[in-house]
């Protein structure tokens, strides 16, 4: 398994409670689409870290 950064989606305070989403278009940083597979998440706050992971299939 190869590990890496390929985008940070949203870096910036929001307020408690509020609702919405964050889109991922499949492309990273540089702007190359990346592969099928597995991939992972992380959501953090203050207090608050998790990590997930998502199948992106083409």
């Amino acid at each position: 398994m190869r590990s890496r950064l390929l985008m940070t989606l949203l870096d910036t305070d929001v307020e408690a409670g509020a609702a919405g989403y964050v889109v991922w278009d499949g492309r990273a940083e540089s702007g190359e689409q990346c592969a099928s597979g597995v991939y992972f998440y992380r959501i953090a706050a203050p207090g608050f870290t998790t990590s997930r992971e998502m199948i992106m299939l083409k």
